[in-house]
């Protein structure tokens, strides 16, 4: 029988514990146990295994309603952990035809609790169940068990009207669910659809040709029936000639009043194409606006249309869109609606209503009965020496409409020393005593055609005057009619008028503005009226100067640098009318007044327009260059083109009339696409400056390292010791400009100084600088003292003489008339300046206006300004260059209206003093 200690204690303890048998003893000896408490204790149990962590992430069920109804459940499983799986996914009434999870066939069968469940080990991870069977719905209407998802959808095939509790419908047969665990569904038939109505849609393109014979007009309908087919088109055309309409499905037409009814061949479903012709009679050239006849559709909508006005012949017509028009850019025009008619394109518009009006008016351009050429006012200054020869100055204010030269019948013996037309040296055409001077047209103006000044300058040889006698003198005639001239004659020094004969009337000042002869002022030499006369004259000469360069830019296009220049005309001169003239053009285009649209203002658009083909091919060469700079990423180059396209597109559109927007919507996109190359290339930058910084912080950062002190930096030296040792490698002084206009030869060296000023000349190039300097005032001082030969004046050389006193005669080249004057041999491109008015004698002056661009004001007064118009080289003297002296009596004369052909001519009584 075991011990009490056996039992209690397990074998390992127990052997442990019993002390070992003595061999020697035979007595046994006494027991000691001693026994740990936590051997006692039982084992614990090993730890229960972890549940295995399985999710329901999505469920979606498809059901196709019958007495069978299909399902298919597609069921997404996120299991956390591995481990066996017991599953319940759907009622057991389902008939089961297929079952796999993911993608390989699985057993679902029924459980005791009416469910069928998966069982199976699944691995960690996302599993896909797929599941396909049939449920018997005797009656429509089903509810399914399912397994609970936070997120199911149930779709439903088939027309029927389907209903879900609990479900929110997302779509046409489609809803969501919430998380519960079964789907009630019922259905019902679909109702069937009422019946839909017919719909036909209209797209059209007409195009009206306007010319001398009538109005031709064109277009294509394209009319798309649906729903229901159609077997007849219903189109509006008012009272029209020659009514033609053809297409490929048409049987015939036939037209009540304004309604034209298109017979089908059959009745179609689908797009149906009609072409039309008709024509109608012009409209009145009175400029009464006249109806255009334009085809719209009445069967249906008018899904899209557009009318297009061409000008057939030479004219000018004025389409004024009224309702359902609006205008649009000619590029908006579909293909299929181009090219029904000849002739430029005046407008394109978008037919916006069934009821559209357009109106026509025809503009006639036939000349007036007026004279070809015209001259406003001629004034012609002349001065004679005593040895016989006379310098001429001829001015005439031309305005021109067709004639192609102004024909001048000189004085016996005269010749041309240089033609100018509107500013512009000219070479003209001599046939005997005639000269043909080249003109151009005027330009239109609100005010009718604007005058431009034809100057002319002359040498005529004549007798010697003698003691005293009579002379006639004679000044050119003019092929056109004058309607005032203005003639001074200045005689020889010492001769002094004692009776004069002819047409023209002797005055004692010239009339303000051509009315009423002034009679009441002396006009005797240096008397301070005349030098008050000679400081306006100058101010309009320089008025006119202004004029003629904005005339030219006018002329260009540029009409923002003619209004500045127009400006600074009137400023010298405001009773110049053709500045005020041409400054309402001007304004039509890009002022105030150029929402003005009337029929002048449009005639002064189109001529305008007229000179821009070349800006429209550069134009299109600028957005080519544009468009592959974008797609080649160099934005750079994209802004600098598209600023000049913008730039040529707002000078294209500013000539562009109201119904037409061609230009108007290009320069938008042009100036939408530069606002986004400009934010593009921002960007850049801002991104290279950012990672610039960012390269400057590291540089500084590792530099910040190695930092070693350097002892203070020495007291600067003075520059010039530096410049000291510098090398030279180009001791030559440069000079950009060291002329200083020697070819204008007006500079008054007989007074004043010469001061030159070099800046920045270091201590090794002052010999080099010196030695320049030299030079330059040796040329000056050669140019100044050259010897003027005595020979015969050429065509080339203008004469200026200014003082008076006994004198000898008219030389050439410098030469001077009178011993006490000044004589200055002037280049083509110089006229003289303002004549300083006595201060005792002459009124203060008024402010001055601001000096144009173009003019040099830096000259001393008494001296020439010269101008920089370009001259022409084949004539070195320009007409403003030749001044007639002025070193004798002066005899003014004036005459009103004379005819072509007319010359100024009066026999004069004088006596030479001795």
């Amino acid at each position: 029988m075991p011990s009490l200690l056996a039992l209690l204690l397990p074998p390992a303890a127990l052997a442990a514990a019993l002390p070992a048998p003595d061999p020697l003893g035979d007595d046994p000896a006494p027991l000691v146990v001693t026994v740990d408490l936590e051997t006692l204790r039982p084992p614990a149990p090993p730890p229960p295994a972890p549940p295995t962590g399985l999710l329901p992430a999505s469920l979606d069920l498809t059901v196709t309603p019958g007495d069978e109804t299909a399902l298919e459940l597609v069921l997404d499983l996120d299991v956390l952990a591995a481990g066996p799986v017991h599953l319940p996914v759907i009622g057991a009434d389902l008939a089961l035809s297929s079952a796999t999870l993911d993608g390989r066939p699985v057993a679902l069968p029924p459980d005791p609790s009416g469910w069928r469940a998966l069982a199976a080990v699944l691995p960690a991870g996302r599993h896909r169940l797929r599941l396909a069977g049939t449920v018997a719905t005797p009656r429509p209407e089903l509810t399914l068990p399912l397994l609970p998802a936070p997120r199911a959808t149930v779709q439903v095939r088939g027309p029927w009207q389907a209903h879900v509790a609990q479900g929110l419908a997302t779509g046409a047969g489609h809803f969501s669910l919430p998380p519960t665990g079964a789907v009630e569904l019922s259905w019902r038939p679909p109702t069937p659809p009422a019946p839909r109505p017919g719909v036909v849609q209209a797209r059209l393109a007409a195009a009206l040709r306007v010319d001398g014979s009538g109005i031709q007009g064109r277009a294509r309908v394209r009319a798309t029936a649906a729903h229901q087919p159609v077997s007849h088109l219903d189109l509006r055309l008012p009272a029209v000639e020659d009514l033609q309409v053809e297409g490929a499905a048409v049987a015939g037409w036939e037209r009540s009043g304004d309604l034209v009814r298109v017979r089908l061949s059959r009745p179609l479903l689908g797009t149906v194409e009609l072409s039309l012709a008709w024509r109608a009679p012009a409209p009145s050239s009175d400029g009464a606006p006249a109806a255009l006849p334009l085809p719209v559709t009445t069967s249906g909508q008018l899904e899209q249309g557009f009318v297009t006005v061409h000008l057939g012949d030479q004219g000018t017509v004025v389409p004024r869109p009224d309702r359902g028009l609006q205008p649009v850019a000619g590029r908006d025009l579909p293909a299929w609606g181009r090219g029904l008619v000849d002739g430029a394109v005046v407008s394109t518009l978008a037919l916006t209503g069934n009821s559209p009006a357009l109106s026509l008016r025809v503009l006639d351009l036939s000349p007036v009965d007026a004279p070809p050429t015209f001259v406003d006012e001629a004034r012609i200054e002349v001065a004679y020496a005593a040895h016989g020869r006379a310098l001429l100055r001829c001015r005439y204010q031309v305005r021109n409409d067709r004639n192609q030269y102004l024909a001048l019948t000189l004085p016996d013996g005269a010749r041309p020393l240089g033609v100018r037309v509107a500013g512009r040296v000219v070479q003209p055409v001599r046939d005997g005593d005639r000269l043909f001077i080249p003109l151009e047209k005027s330009v239109e103006t609100l005010s009718g055609l604007v005058a431009f000044p034809v100057e002319v300058a002359l040498l005529a040889p004549e007798r010697p005057w003698e003691a005293r006698g009579q002379r006639t003198l004679t000044a050119p005639a003019v092929d056109a009619p004058v309607a005032h001239a203005r003639w001074e004659v200045v005689l020889p020094p010492g001769a002094r008028q004692r009776h004069v004969d002819g047409r023209p009337t002797v005055v004692q000042a010239w009339t303000e503005g051509g009315e009423v002869l002034v009679i009441d002022r002396v006009a005797a030499v240096g008397d301070g009226t005349l030098a008050l006369e000679d400081a306006a004259e100058a101010r309009r000469e320089q008025s006119q100067e202004t004029w003629n360069l904005a005339y030219r830019a006018y002329q260009d296009n540029r009409f923002d640098v003619a209004r500045g220049m127009l400006e600074q005309s009137l400023a010298w001169d405001g009773d110049n009318q053709a500045a005020r003239d041409l400054l309402q053009n001007v304004d039509v285009l890009t002022g105030e007044d150029r929402a003005q649209d009337d029929d002048q203002a449009r005639r002064v658009r189109a001529m305008a327009r007229a000179k821009t083909s070349g800006m429209e091919s550069e134009q299109s060469e600028k957005k080519q260059e544009a468009e592959e700079a974008l797609r080649a990423g160099d934005y750079e180059v994209a802004q600098e083109v598209l600023a000049e396209l913008e730039q040529l597109t707002r000078d294209l559109a500013v000539v562009e009339d109201t119904e037409s927007v061609d230009q108007k919507v290009m320069l938008e996109e042009t100036r939408k696409k530069l606002d986004e190359v400009t934010v593009a290339l921002k960007r850049k930058k801002d991104a290279q400056d950012k990672e610039s910084r960012s390269e400057v912080q590291a540089v500084e950062v590792v530099q910040a390292e190695e930092v070693v002190e350097w002892p203070p930096e020495p007291a600067p030296v003075q520059a010039w010791e530096e410049a000291a040792d510098l090398p030279i490698e180009q001791s030559e002084l440069v000079i950009e400009q060291s002329e200083l206009v020697i070819e204008q030869s007006e500079l008054p060296i007989e007074q004043g100084e010469l001061v030159i000023v070099v800046d920045g000349i270091l201590p090794p190039e002052r010999a080099a600088a010196e030695q320049g300097i030299a030079g330059l005032l040796a040329g000056l001082h050669g140019a100044a003292a050259a010897p003027t030969p005595q020979a015969e004046p050429s065509p080339d050389t203008a004469v200026a003489v200014r003082g008076g006193g006994r004198g000898a005669g008219l030389g050439s080249r410098g030469a001077g008339l009178g011993g006490g004057g000044r004589a200055q041999a002037t280049s083509a491109e110089s006229r003289r300046a303002p004549a300083s008015p006595k201060p005792a004698e002459a009124p203060p002056p008024p402010p001055a206006p601001p000096p144009t661009p173009p003019v040099s004001t830096s000259a001393p007064a008494g001296s020439t300004v010269p101008t920089a118009l370009a001259m022409d080289p084949a004539v070195t003297a320009a007409p403003l260059s030749v001044r007639p002296p002025r070193a004798g009596q002066r005899l003014l004369l004036e005459q009103k209206l004379l005819a072509p052909g007319d010359a100024l001519a009066v026999t004069l009584t004088y006596r030479l003093r001795d």
